[in-house]
């Protein structure tokens, strides 16, 4: 057994001699007694950095070190280092040191193992006790050294001496050493875990218990579907298969059971059979299956999710024994078998908001059914697509539009045509522009160029992003949804799928230069066709949308009915039910059968069809009576796809706020997809 025992003498800051961070915990020795060969010997300090010694134990190591550049003198912040091994069996009763101070005083530290003996002026009793500018005997008897150094099972010690004022010398340093003999009858203890790991074996003191004894881990059977859960340390009273002991007759043995003799011990474990419990989720979230023990019950998993479709939204009922969903599973009963679970799942029709609670009273809506489709659409970011030059230099380019309609900015370098990335000085890339997308996935394709462990981080956001510095402030970058290691990609590759919904992105290196390849960004477009549509948009008619509708040069769409309302005192004789317009747009005429519509309103005969120009009818009416205020009403009957009059976007967007109660970005409410196409 090799017991070390270092020594630090240390003052000021404190330093350690190389090995002390491997010292072992001190403990008391167990039976050991001295022999009574006792001794000592000096180390003295005989140049810089040079140690002598005479008459230490044979195998006896020593070395030493100084900071300062004179032998044995230590300035204030300077030490001397000294380590000693002795040999096995050997310890150290005593130490005296032959310092001196200086004339204007001295103080230091003496530490011993990170262990602090001594502190103070050299004149303290805990020195040489008066101040003496020749060498002094000073011996290291204190209750610190004694309970450091006596009966501790370790013979390597570092002694650290350091000034912490003026000066301190120190020629020589005194080990005084003792002997003892090892009585203790000591036993082998080895550990069999029968597939359960493997144990080094222990020497045990006879009479004591081995401690604390290991815990062997015996992997499941899964085909047979077993596991084994470890019971207890025996040894064998029968040892004729040892490789599958019955343990009859064994005896248990713990971390305090006596160890009188050599003995393996056998992990022993209870076989225990499980079943699975899967479940199947019928297109929701995974649920993790679950190994149940015989006769226990299968633990309820918190309720799936499942997304909305293009018409249909999901809500979840229960965990069923049949794919036919006839019994509902109780999770009280016990499992005695592999079962597998199935999600039963309510669909409903993902409805429109009520526009009833529009105060706008001319303003109403009606569909007969609708559905919700997705359009993915992928932008490729090169070096070319930011028109940034072949080389070193860093450039500012900006609105580069995608195949999306996405426009981009940035501030990249175009290095071994690639789009080059630092951590500094604002580079990056941004989205500034989007006409209602949301990020679906991102692929970056790096260069091999690139330093393996450098890290791209992915940002998102709802509003815009205005310059790239906007990824370098906390305030402005959004969020951080991921970061992307050069050295997790596969073939130069990772792909990304966005865990939440954004419309803008943010692209920066997070640890130095990077040379990219291609970012391919997947955008996600959500639209809306809607049945038997009925939109009616309210709202005066102002300056400004009179200017546009007569600058419209075309209105797409078809069956469009219009009507007016004056906005005070209505006048009949005064409405559009007169009017329409021919399909050129240059002949406004009057029905010849008025009469037979209501009032205020302007009825689409079947020879009105596609194509029909509207937008004079509200300049003839202006025209016709300059000083009246109208309340402007557009009446759209759309069977298919939706398309809006651009010269109505304003009232589309009023409609649409009013519907979700002011802006969003949620294309799943009726709101949000007219907000959407508004924009378009």
């Amino acid at each position: 057994m090799n017991r070390k025992l270092l020594f630090i003498l240390t003052a000021g800051t404190l330093v350690i001699g190389g090995c002390a961070a491997s010292i072992r915990p001190l403990r008391t020795l167990p039976r050991r007694v001295a022999s009574g060969d006792t001794g000592s010997f000096t180390a003295q300090v005989s140049s810089l950095d040079t140690i002598t010694a005479n008459n230490k134990p044979t195998g006896t190591q020593i070395t030493f070190d100084e900071t300062y550049t004179t032998s044995q003198q230590m300035t204030k912040g300077n030490s001397q280092t000294l380590t000693v091994d002795l040999p096995d069996n050997y310890y150290l009763t005593g130490l005296t040191l032959s310092m001196h101070s200086n004339s204007k005083g001295g103080a230091g530290t003496l530490t011993i193992n990170n262990t602090q003996i001594i502190s103070g002026t050299f004149s303290s009793s805990s020195w040489h006790g008066s101040w003496s500018q020749s060498f002094v005997n000073v011996v290291v008897n204190n209750n610190a050294f004694t309970n450091l150094v006596k009966n501790n099972d370790v013979n390597e010690f570092t002694i650290v001496l350091a000034a912490t004022a003026n000066s301190l010398y120190c020629e020589s340093y005194t080990l005084s050493w003792g002997y003892y003999e090892d009585t203790n009858i000591y036993h082998t203890v080895s550990f069999n875990a029968l597939g359960g790991g493997s144990f080094d074996a222990r020497q045990v003191i006879e009479g004591e218990g081995a401690g604390e004894l290991p815990a062997p881990t015996k992997a499941k059977d899964e085909e047979n579907q077993k596991r084994y859960q470890f019971l207890g340390w025996y040894a064998l009273s029968n040892t004729d298969n040892p490789a599958n002991p019955t343990f009859e007759g064994a005896t248990e043995y713990t971390a305090s059971t006596p160890i009188m003799s050599d003995v393996t011990l056998y992990a022993k474990y209870q076989e225990i059979s499980y079943y699975k419990v899967i479940f199947n989720s019928n297109g929701g979230s995974s649920v993790a299956t679950q190994e149940i023990d015989a006769g226990q019950k299968a633990n309820e998993p918190a309720a799936p999710t499942k997304e909305n479709d293009n018409q249909y939204s999901y809500s979840f009922v229960g965990w069923y024994k049949e794919a036919g969903f006839i019994n509902i599973y109780n999770f009280n009963d016990l499992v005695n078998e592999n079962i597998t679970l199935h999600a039963k799942w309510n669909q409903s029709l993902i409805p429109a908001k009520n526009i009833i609670a529009i105060q706008d009273t001319n303003s109403s809506l009606s569909y007969s059914n609708y559905q919700r489709n997705t359009n993915n659409i992928k932008d490729t970011l090169t070096r070319a697509f930011t028109g940034v030059s072949v080389g070193t230099s860093y450039s500012s380019w900006s609105n580069k539009t995608g195949a999306s309609g996405v426009k981009y900015a940035g501030n990249s370098a175009g290095s071994n045509n690639t789009i080059q990335l630092r951590s500094t000085d604002n580079a990056g890339i941004i989205v500034t522009s989007n006409s209602g997308l949301t990020a679906k996935s991102i692929k970056v394709t790096w260069n091999s160029s690139t330093t393996a462990g450098r890290v791209l981080q992915i940002f998102g956001k709802d509003t815009a992003y205005t310059q790239t510095s906007n990824l370098y402030n906390d305030n402005y970058n959004g969020d951080l949804e991921t970061e992307l290691a050069y050295s997790d990609a596969v073939d130069y590759q990772i792909i990304y799928q966005f865990e939440h919904s954004y419309q803008f992105v943010g692209i920066k290196s997070k640890s130095g230069a990077q040379y990219i390849d291609s970012i391919e960004i997947e955008w996600q477009r959500i639209l809306y066709t809607y049945e038997n549509l009925a939109i009616r948009f309210g709202g005066r008619i102002d300056a400004d949308l009179w200017t546009r509708l007569d600058t419209e040069s075309s209105i797409q769409g078809y069956g469009v009915l219009l009507s007016t309302y004056e906005y005070l005192n209505a006048q009949p004789e005064k409405d559009l039910k007169n009017y329409y317009a021919s399909a050129d747009g240059t002949n406004v005429k009057k029905f010849t059968n008025a009469d037979t519509y209501p009032d205020h309103e302007l009825k689409a005969e079947p020879t009105l069809k596609d194509g029909y120009r509207v937008w004079n009818l509200y300049k003839q009416v202006r025209l016709e009576d300059a000083t009246k205020d109208y309340v402007g009403v557009a009446f759209i009957q759309i069977n298919g796809e939706v398309v809006f009059l651009n010269s109505l976007r304003t009232s589309v967007k009023k409609l649409a706020q009013q519907l979700i109660a002011g802006p969003d970005r949620d294309e799943n409410s009726l709101g949000g997809s007219l907000n959407y196409l508004a924009n378009l």
